[in-house]
């Protein structure tokens, strides 16, 4: 595995509150990250990025993300994985190179949908209790073609639901796309490798560490 890191503007900053972990295959979070490093400093938040390339083999993502590493105002760490190694080893890895006291997980593909996104989670950190809070999904800015009218319908009734209701089933809730996790929680529960394939090891794991710790869903 290869590693860049940066320590940017946030090196005078032994432990940030919050690390934001980003896993990629074959396309660039930069617009994600570079929407995080600028609400962290209209908001003062102390926060990481750790994104990882899962094997993409592209060049040009790399670069990309290079780019962002060697210009970014916060502390980013960039990891490359030689070969696919699939959705939970990536979000341990992820997790085993965060230095916040919360991880956030978030997908390459999701944005914020307005600019409280990042003081949402900073309120439930300062709280003290939450320790797993999901966030929610959206589709307001996802492509309205045929090609994904399945894929966006299928989203709509198991996907995108108010926090309201997904209390009331809140293991069944728990995706890692949007996800504010408690480093503690993820050390002791780290995510199911045996899975292979794509999706549920993030249901898997809500189940897990729902025995011990309450999950928590907002919008």
């Amino acid at each position: 595995m290869m590693i860049h890191r940066r320590e940017g503007a946030g090196a005078q900053i032994p432990t940030p509150s919050l690390s934001v972990l980003i896993p990629y295959f074959r396309q660039t979070p930069r617009t994600l990250a570079q929407q995080l490093v600028d609400a962290a400093a209209r908001h003062g938040a102390s926060i990481e990025l750790v994104v990882l390339d899962d094997g993409s083999g592209d060049q040009t993502v790399t670069r990309s993300m290079l780019e962002m590493v060697h210009s970014s105002a916060v502390p980013v760490t960039l990891l490359e994985l030689p070969v696919n190694r699939g959705r939970s080893r990536a979000r341990n890895l992820l997790a085993q190179h965060a230095r916040g006291r919360f991880l956030l997980f978030l997908d390459a593909d999701v944005l914020p949908v307005d600019g409280q996104f990042l003081p949402r989670y900073l309120a439930c950190m300062q709280r003290g209790e939450a320790r797993v809070v999901a966030g929610g999904i959206q589709l307001s800015t996802t492509p309205g073609g045929r090609d994904e009218a399945v894929a966006r319908a299928y989203s709509r009734r198991t996907h995108c639901v108010a926090a309201a209701e997904r209390a009331a089933w809140p293991t069944r809730y728990v995706f890692t796309s949007n996800l504010l996790v408690g480093a503690d929680v993820v050390a002791a529960h780290p995510f199911d490798e045996a899975f292979r394939g794509w999706g549920w090891e993030d249901i898997e794991w809500g189940i897990r560490v729902s025995r011990q710790h309450a999950i928590e869903h907002i919008d």
